[in-house]
């Protein structure tokens, strides 16, 4: 019995790095990892965050400029993602 829970602590262990490692290297490295199949949602996902955040830019330049440099403050990476991310937060307060 003590084997087996070992084992899934060790397996909720081994989750809980990837999944902070992927965390951190997105906002840090600017990398998103995705499966083999998972590659169309990926460019979508992009290409939605891109064309939004082109929006943004027409529409409020002061908000985006205010995110990319929390991001910058923050040593996040200017990605997309990032940036809307950080005008959300924004938004929210």
């Amino acid at each position: 019995m003590e084997g087996i829970i070992g084992l899934i602590l060790v397996i909720v262990f081994g989750l809980i790095l990837f999944g902070a490692f992927r965390f951190l290297s997105e906002k840090y490295a600017g990398t998103r990892y995705h499966g083999r199949f998972d590659a169309s949602e990926a460019f979508q996902r992009s290409d939605q965050e891109k064309q939004e955040l082109e929006l943004f830019i027409q529409v409020d330049p002061d908000a985006v400029r205010r995110a990319m440099e929390r991001c910058k403050k923050k040593k996040y990476s200017l990605t997309h993602g990032n940036i809307l991310a950080e005008m959300r937060k924004e938004s929210d307060h």
